[in-house]
């Protein structure tokens, strides 16, 4: 196993953002049983020295690729398409404009916990959008359009923070 592979190729995946997800934890385990250094204890073999190496890099690829949004970063990386949440230049007016209300709407609802409906309809509409980001995010990579799936991963990734926040909310004020 060479220490650089893709690790789409690492698990027999295909190339792409939706994957088996079976498939990439049975690739998994059959990994570790080969490479986990545990299973290569008693093992003195020259070829063997890397083991912990090999282990952490099957790991590592397991957590991005098993995870949606590592495996749309990943995805984007070996596209030649760096992905950086912190430095994204969006320059989406609506979506920016739509961000501005969604917080001026929490903001209310923050300081009127009585209006739990409100808040409960904000939170559904939320995941909905999320869901919709995540299509659309699939639809991108199956298109090879790459600056778009960055885009939309932006946008996902917005929901999804924004939609944790919500949660917290909720749990908070036990709505």
């Amino acid at each position: 196993m060479g220490i650089y592979m893709n690790y789409f190729q690492l698990f027999n995946l295909p190339q792409a953002f939706d994957i088996d997800i079976e498939k990439l934890l049975f690739q998994f385990y059959e990994l570790q049983k080969k490479y986990h250094p545990d299973a290569n204890y008693n093992s003195i073999k020259p070829e063997n020295n890397n083991i912990l190496e090999k282990s952490i890099y099957i790991n590592k690829a397991y957590q991005i690729l098993k995870n949606p949004y590592k495996r749309a970063k990943y995805l984007l990386s070996l596209n030649l398409f760096h992905f950086k949440e912190e430095k994204n230049n969006l320059s989406d007016e609506l979506f920016l404009n739509k961000q501005l209300k969604i917080y001026e709407q929490l903001e209310i609802l923050k300081h009127h916990p009585e209006r739990k409906s409100e808040l409960n309809q904000l939170f559904d509409k939320i995941k909905y959008k999320k869901n919709y980001y995540l299509l659309k995010l699939e639809l991108m990579f199956n298109k090879k359009k790459w600056k778009l799936a960055a885009i939309t991963l932006y946008k996902l990734l917005f929901y999804k923070k924004f939609k944790k926040v919500l949660k917290e909310l909720i749990k908070k004020n036990k709505y």
